[in-house]
């Protein structure tokens, strides 16, 4: 047994029941090892979670990387795979969240590496298109923390109501209808 595949089960577990559905115990059992087997690997259950949090922002930055276009084309595209990513594995969304992008929230015991890394990107797409002119000279920051905002409502609204409608029609709604009210007059 290696790391890979501990992070695989508990992976498998979390899609299944959630974060909560996860033990250390259950899921060496699962993996037919011991419990302390598992923590030749690992230091902690914590640890582990953030394992796989870094997967779900790396999968979700996998995503990011194949969107081109202006920098006000890539926001509102990203927000729409922000929300794909939560329909497709909501218990995983879930988890990545119990992490936050040390820019807004400050607080190192929940800041994830990863979830900073992609704030930061979309920071940098909103000052590119502050600079080109596609937004209005607002502070970054302030739009960037609405924008997730609203990428992170409907993602939340379409895991908790799926039947509501289509969530990529919903997030263009919300997200772009928030970037045109963005945008100079």
């Amino acid at each position: 047994m290696n790391l890979d595949e501990i992070v695989d089960g508990a992976t498998s577990i979390i899609e299944d029941g959630g974060s909560d559905a996860l033990s250390m115990r259950g899921l060496a059992r699962d993996l037919g090892v011991s419990a302390p087997a598992l923590y030749e690997h690992l230091d902690s259950r914590d640890q582990l979670l953030r394992i796989i949090a870094q997967r779900g922002y790396d999968d979700l930055h996998a995503r990011w990387e194949l969107i081109s276009g202006s920098p006000l084309e890539w926001l509102l595209e990203t927000g729409r795979a922000y929300v794909a990513f939560a329909v497709e594995h909501p218990q995983l969304f879930m988890l990545m969240h119990r992490f936050s992008p040390g820019a807004i929230i400050g607080d190192p015991g929940i800041e994830h590496p990863a979830a900073s890394a992609l704030f930061d990107e979309g920071l940098d797409h909103i000052r590119s298109a502050i600079e080109a002119g596609e937004l209005r000279p607002d502070d970054p920051l302030d739009i960037a923390v609405s924008l997730w905002a609203a990428a992170h409502g409907v993602a939340m609204v379409v895991i908790m109501a799926p039947g509501l409608g289509d969530p990529n029609d919903l997030a263009t709604r919300v997200v772009g209808g928030l970037l045109d009210g963005l945008q100079p007059s």
